[in-house]
């Protein structure tokens, strides 16, 4: 798994960080101006969060907006399935430009036989 962080001495302006977490099999893409408080809340209300890394970004906000609004495979809100992680890290870093429109993503569920 790709790595990205903080810089923690960087100074911060509002909505200037662009952070990943997760929680068992999807991830939330968000931003924030104040990251340890809002990592915080995450763990109270799942301790299970894991925090997977945050970026700089001066347009962290307008990013974000754009990220949701072309990246349509929320499993709910603006949380994604996990298998799409390095993607989201490519996006946010800037490795791969974000796409026009990325199609819906499908949950299904495996049915079992009983015998």
């Amino acid at each position: 798994m790709k790595k990205f962080l903080l810089k923690i001495n960087e100074p911060t302006r509002k909505n200037d960080n662009i952070y990943i977490v997760q929680s068992n099999d999807i991830i939330k893409v968000g931003y924030t101006s104040n990251l340890v408080p809002r990592m915080m809340q995450y763990y109270y209300h799942n301790p299970n969060t894991i925090f997977i890394g945050s970026a700089y970004r001066e347009d962290a906000e307008e990013f974000e907006k754009e990220l949701h609004a072309c990246v349509q495979a929320q499993v709910l809100n603006e949380w994604y399935p996990a298998k799409m992680l390095n993607q989201m890290i490519e996006y946010i870093t800037g490795v791969t430009a974000i796409p026009k429109k990325i199609p819906k993503y499908v949950l299904t569920k495996t049915k079992t036989k009983k015998n």
